[in-house]
């Protein structure tokens, strides 16, 4: 009896709990979508899906690894180029290949702390991630960071380890135009610490620089003059494509080939600018409809004005990164246009804007340029590598409002001009 009066309340109640249940679902499917954007815009990659190639910088790494007459290498390259990525790809990946045990060190947040804090940081996050008691460094630190704490380090590590160490931010450290006192000395604990390594061949040393070691502190020359330069570069049109079809993994938007073209066009293979414009893309898709429709060129292009709006601050961080003399040349460039720009019109341009002084920091800076992979040579000319940035710097960044800078160049030109008015023209290839 009780078991039919329970088979009973089953089945009247079946139909509601099951009615509960779908509605509990819809719910949750109003608050929770099911895609979610897969593109990251603004932060390191290098533990996630979305770090695609780089195998070419890899395998250069690999092989300083294995070479035991190398102790340092330096990775370089543009502001938000993907170098920071590629540290977070070896902290994550260097223990499935070998005895290596990579602890990745930010110089960025220490950069304007007390030098001594430094080493201490150090061999605090050393012993921390391999789970050894708490260093206390005495003066002098280097002192008692080598005769102290490398001889206990490296009695708890296994004979054949090595420890790599990866400095992200390096150039933070070595800027010429900073007189900061702390920092040379940073500089100078680091040296020491380097030159540790014949004494310590089981130490290895990787260092990231937002630019040539040529436009660093003297100091710098002197630490890295025999290091090997690894330079990082855009990302190669297969790696795009790659990267623009992430959302095809997991099935959340498609991409026609014209579409995967466009973005190709505009971001030139730049890593960090193909997330962001595949982003917004991806958002703008989502925003039409829940089920979007595969991806059109004219889509890409829409997403343009909304990729340089909400891109403003790695905008401004590459544009910092350019010396005076570049940034009054990027812009010039940028106003001329998307095709190539011959010595000519850019003549012109700037004889238009009104400066008449010969400078061979300007003459130079186009060479800079493309150098730093803002622009190359093509037809007998130049042309931005990246047009998202060639339309951003010439919206954002005109060629009047740059000449705020032209006092950095050469304060008398920038006095002359304030004082009597007059017009300028730079000739800008005359020592080309």
């Amino acid at each position: 009896m009780v078991w039919y009066h329970l088979a009973t309340l089953f089945c009247t109640l079946a139909p509601y709990t099951l009615w509960v249940v779908q509605e509990s679902r819809r719910a949750l499917s109003n608050i929770m979508p099911t895609s979610v954007n897969p593109y990251t815009a603004g932060r390191p990659v290098g533990r996630t899906p979305s770090f695609i190639g780089r195998e070419d910088v890899l395998r250069q790494i690999e092989r300083f690894l294995r070479n035991p007459h190398q102790h340092a290498i330096t990775i370089y390259g543009q502001r938000r180029v993907g170098k920071t990525s590629i540290l977070q790809y070896l902290e994550t990946n260097l223990p499935q290949q070998g005895s290596y045990i990579p602890i990745l060190f930010d110089l960025m947040p220490l950069a304007d702390g007390q030098p001594d804090r430094v080493l201490q940081e150090l061999a605090c996050k050393i012993a921390y991630h391999l789970q050894l008691p708490e260093p206390n460094l005495t003066s002098p630190l280097t002192e008692s960071f080598r005769t102290t704490f490398l001889p206990a380090l490296r009695q708890h590590l296994p004979e054949q380890a090595k420890l790599v160490l990866l400095f992200d931010e390096f150039d933070i450290l070595a800027d010429p135009q900073d007189r900061n006192k702390d920092r040379g000395q940073i500089l100078g604990y680091l040296h020491e610490l380097f030159q540790l390594q014949s004494e310590q061949p089981w130490m290895k040393f990787v260092l990231t620089l937002g630019r040539n070691i040529e436009d660093l502190d003297i100091i710098v020359h002197g630490l890295l003059k025999d290091v090997q330069r690894i330079r990082v570069s855009f990302l190669a049109e297969r790696d795009t494509i790659t990267l623009v079809r992430l959302s095809e993994r997991d099935g959340s938007l498609q991409w026609n080939d014209d579409a995967v073209q466009a973005v190709w066009q505009l971001t030139g293979g730049h890593p960090f600018l193909t997330q962001a414009l595949c982003s917004q893309v991806w958002d703008a898709a989502y925003e039409r409809s829940d089920t979007p429709q595969p991806v059109q060129a004219s889509d890409v292009v829409a997403a343009v004005e909304h990729t340089l709006e909400a891109n403003t601050h790695a905008f401004e961080w590459i544009w910092g990164g350019l010396g005076a003399a570049e940034k009054v040349a990027a812009a010039a460039l940028a106003e001329l246009g998307a095709d190539c720009v011959d010595e000519t019109q850019l003549v012109k341009r700037l004889n238009d804007s009104g400066v008449r002084i010969v400078l061979r920091e300007l003459s130079d800076a186009p060479k800079k340029l493309e150098e730093w992979d803002i622009l190359t040579t093509a037809n007998g000319g130049y042309r931005f590598r990246v047009e998202l940035l060639r339309q951003w710097i010439a919206t954002r960044k005109p060629l009047d409002r740059t000449w705020n800078e032209l006092d950095q160049i050469i304060p008398l030109a920038k006095n002359l001009y304030n004082r009597h008015h007059q017009d300028l023209v730079i000739y800008y290839f005359c020592t080309i």
